[in-house]
């Protein structure tokens, strides 16, 4: 590419359906259909986009896709790592996407610094809550979701604790579900050279003024099981870095217990 990319921060406004056929030509379609986002057009970028972003195709890249949810604001977005170079992207209430491509050398400042905007819906700095993770069924946990504004607290209490075996932190996470500050989700996604497989790893978040859960997932079809954690907010801004930045293996983000 000719552009001094660490000199000059370029932009560009797509259409949902635009940013969805250039995210099929960069090679996460799959991140598209694990988060719900059907697309049946043409699987490649517009004709009309920049060189600096239908050009970034590579076999190893890294990233992250995030939905929030922060009192009555919700957001959607993304960070995506290829060969030094970084993406942005964020939608808000309009269907339209803001990408920034930036050069290698400002790739550390920038991961930190999305990590650091991504963090700013976990409500509690540290947890004033010592308790342990807690391991649940995830098809009883995404069961239960759907019902929440339904449910009396003593019931979801008592559905977690059955499941869990943990009554006080049944109780913990019953009331954080029931009284959420913020909630959503993040997909960690990568491919590295050597590997066709497309890596995903999905974690969901609970915030309240008194504590933060992060909650890991299987991702194999014939698994089980969800983990619950109490966490702070500086281990979880540590987790995203750590991703981008280092690019774990599956043992870190989809080991099961």
């Amino acid at each position: 590419m000719q552009e001094d990319f660490a000199t000059e921060r370029k932009e560009v406004t797509l259409s949902a359906e635009e940013f969805y056929g250039t995210a099929w030509h960069w090679g996460i379609g799959e991140v598209l259909h694990r988060l719900d986002l059907t697309w049946n057009g043409p699987k490649q970028a517009p004709e009309r986009l920049p060189a600096w972003v239908s050009d970034l195709t590579a076999f190893s890249f890294q990233g992250c896709w995030m939905r929030y949810h922060l009192e009555e604001e919700a957001g959607e977005e993304f960070i995506h790592c290829c060969e030094g170079q970084v993406i942005r992207g964020e939608r808000m209430r309009e269907a339209s996407s803001s990408f920034k491509l930036c050069g290698e050398q400002v790739r550390e400042s920038l991961c930190r610094a999305w990590a650091e905007k991504a963090c700013q819906s976990i409500r509690t700095e540290e947890n004033l809550a010592e308790l342990p993770a807690m391991l649940l069924s995830r098809n009883e946990y995404d069961t239960l979701i759907p019902r929440l504004k339904e449910m009396e607290l003593d019931e979801l209490m008592n559905r977690l604790a059955v499941h869990s075996g943990d009554h006080e932190g049944s109780i913990a996470l019953a009331r954080s579900l029931k009284r959420p500050s913020s909630h959503g989700e993040i997909l960690f996604y990568g491919r590295h050279s050597g590997c066709e497989r497309l890596e995903l790893h999905q974690v969901r978040f609970i915030s309240t003024d008194h504590i933060n859960w992060i909650l890991r997932e299987s991702a194999g079809e014939r698994e089980d099981w969800l983990i619950a954690s109490p966490s702070s907010r500086h281990k979880f801004q540590a987790m995203l870095e750590s991703w981008l930045m280092h690019s774990p293996s599956a043992e870190t983000y989809g080991k099961s217990p």
